[in-house]
């Protein structure tokens, strides 16, 4: 086996220490791992791995369910999924594996989608209109605001619960606007056609992080507003990346953000996902044009389920897609140069590296980006020295 292979398989490394008789890896299960310095050189030629901005996210087998076209997904607090089908007139409820548990039908041209923390449903209805209340059994609740016709295009639904109380929010493509509810009855109404804060063309995705704060899709203006709580603005963001990333937007729609803070953003034409920081960053991409694993045609809904899945609504292949768990911790490779020297390498951009001395510290970072370089003459003193991954 290759050397650099072998020692790859210890993939999610969390601590390296140096000293003059090689390294300590403390891999995945705990266990120190010591490796000689022959085998980060062995008898290949030294290599510099380059780190992406993105981990890997390998995809799951294909949801396996009778969609015709799913727009939106949900997740619950008992690991299933909710997907609506517009064309076919149902959500269709799947276990964390993606089997096909139940449908429920007759909703009309079901789009918008979202459960809340106490499990209950809502439905929003693109042919009357309508956002409806269902408890987890499927019962039916109530109808948010006057009912039929609240809503020009009920398109996604996210809700936020605070004290007890729950806030649903609806964005209404067609209306420009960002629609609040609490116990059925419209507390806010936030926007207006523009180009201007607080004001959309379009709002499609929407999704609420843990302090409140409300991430919009602008989808005509191509950036993601964030709002506060109560609708006020506090920033906006592009969907274009720089040319150096070289695609521009096309039309965005869901948008979900995990517990990591990346969000998610579902780019119905360009058939990706793309990947930022809660600040804007732009990190990369999920997927790309196609009909095979892990690959999308006019992808709409995305969400991350408390397993940490990636799931997005596959429209155009009429299926939903999977990817595996991006809470995985990040991995770090190590390569010696020519020179001697030693090159730490991470995948993951959340993670900055930090040194010490002894394994109780004190521990400094030593750098942010994804590679970092130990001079030989380091390598080669007495002192020892820790690294570790720190979240940022």
């Amino acid at each position: 086996m290759n050397p650099i292979s072998a020692i790859n398989q210890l993939c999610h490394w969390s601590l390296v220490s140096t000293d003059p008789s090689g390294i300590s890896i403390r891999g995945r299960h705990g266990m120190w791992v010591r490796c000689a310095f022959v085998l980060l050189a062995g008898a290949v030629s030294p290599r510099l791995v380059q780190a992406s901005g993105l981990p890997p996210f390998p995809p799951l087998p294909s949801a396996t369910a009778s969609f015709l076209s799913p727009a939106r997904v949900a997740a619950d607090g008992q690991l299933h999924l909710l997907v609506s089908d517009p064309m076919a007139g149902k959500v269709v409820v799947l276990d964390s594996t993606g089997q096909e548990l139940l449908a429920k039908s007759g909703l009309g041209q079901p789009l918008g989608l979202a459960v809340g923390e106490d499990g209950t449903i809502y439905v929003g209805d693109a042919k009357t209109g309508a956002v409806t209340r269902f408890d987890p059994q499927w019962n039916w609740i109530d109808i948010l605001g006057q009912g039929n016709g609240e809503f020009q295009l009920p398109g996604h639904i996210a809700t936020f619960t605070g004290n007890g109380v729950t806030t649903v929010f609806v964005s209404d493509g067609l209306a420009h606007q960002v629609k609040a509810y609490r116990d059925g009855v419209r507390v806010g109404q936030y926007g207006g056609y523009g180009i201007g804060p607080q004001q959309f063309d379009f709002p499609a995705g929407i999704w609420v992080a843990t302090n409140g704060n409300l991430y919009v899709v602008d989808q005509n203006n191509d950036r993601v507003q964030v709002l506060d709580r109560g609708g006020n603005f506090l920033r906006w963001f592009t969907l274009q990346p720089s040319p150096q990333q070289t695609s521009l937007s096309g039309r965005a729609q869901g948008i979900f953000g995990d517990e990591q803070g990346w969000l998610y953003v579902a780019d119905t034409f360009q058939d990706h996902v793309k990947v930022f920081e809660l600040s804007g960053k732009f990190l990369g991409y999920v997927g790309g044009y196609g009909e095979s694993r892990g690959r999308f045609r006019s992808p709409g809904g995305v969400v991350v389920d408390r397993r940490g899945q990636l799931w997005v609504a596959n429209a155009n292949n009429g299926r939903m897609e999977g990817f595996v768990s991006v809470y995985l911790p990040p991995i770090l490779l190590l390569n010696r140069a020519p020179a001697g020297d030693l090159q730490l390498v991470w995948n993951d951009p959340r993670f900055a590296l930090q040194s010490a001395p002894d394994l109780g510290g004190p521990w400094q970072t030593v750098a942010e980006t994804s590679t970092f370089i130990l001079p030989a003459s380091a390598v080669a003193s007495d002192a020892k020295q820790f690294f570790r991954l720190q979240r940022r």
